[in-house]
């Protein structure tokens, strides 16, 4: 479980790092939208 736990983190990890650089490019929110999928398919059963 610990790994998958930092795999979940890894991934916000990676949306935040994602949103830093993008935040003056209007692709930014089909990367949120992009990340939030893989962050719903890889931890909302952890989260249930």
């Amino acid at each position: 479980m610990k790994k998958l736990t930092l795999l979940c983190l890894g991934i916000l990890f990676s949306l935040i790092i994602c949103l830093s650089i993008n935040a003056a490019i209007a692709l930014h929110s089909a990367c949120f939208v992009a990340s939030l999928s893989a962050i719903a398919q890889k931890c909302d059963w952890m989260l249930i």
